[in-house]
């Protein structure tokens, strides 16, 4: 009966010791923490979401694609998204993905410039330019840029973007 008195359950109604304990069942301290847990690392789950997509929308803003200085590029990649099906040549400015001692990467996936999406990657690997090993960015394409204060190159989507079709 001693134990049918006293269950665990984290109920403290149903404890016997309800009437005069004040610290929490194990179960419940148990239950309570791993809540407290659980919405701490969604928080910071979100926040860090948050975080980086305000910072990368803040650097859009600063400093808006601009096709009016000469982009040096020197190869390029062709990116699909796997939602909607569209390809896009993205050109590459000197220094991303170059063998050089300052080289930077470029992204593996972007968004999608035609849905949105967060789905589109390279599907093509580098392809060289023919010919020559550096020129000027054709006027309103879409380029990588080789900006100083990020470890990577940054997407610039021209406007409106072109579909590419292989």
């Amino acid at each position: 009966m001693a134990f049918e008195a006293w269950k665990n359950t984290g109920n403290c109604k149903e404890c016997r010791r309800a009437k005069y304990c004040h610290k929490q069942c194990t179960a419940n301290k148990r239950k309570a923490d791993n809540e407290a847990k659980k919405k701490a690392r969604e928080i910071l789950a979100a926040t860090r979401r948050e975080d980086m997509m305000r910072e990368i929308l803040e650097s859009m803003r600063k400093q808006p694609p601009s096709f009016d200085r000469k982009i040096i590029i020197h190869g390029a990649m062709i990116y699909g998204c796997q939602d909607c099906g569209s390809q896009w040549v993205m050109y590459l400015e000197k220094g991303l993905e170059e063998v050089c001692e300052d080289r930077k990467p470029v992204p593996f996936g972007i968004v999608c410039p035609f849905c949105g999406g967060f789905n589109a990657y390279d599907v093509s690997g580098y392809l060289p330019l023919p010919n020559t090993k550096y020129a000027e960015l054709p006027e309103g394409e879409s380029y990588f840029e080789n900006r100083p204060d990020r470890d990577c190159g940054t997407p610039r989507i021209a406007n409106p973007p072109r579909r590419f079709r292989a």
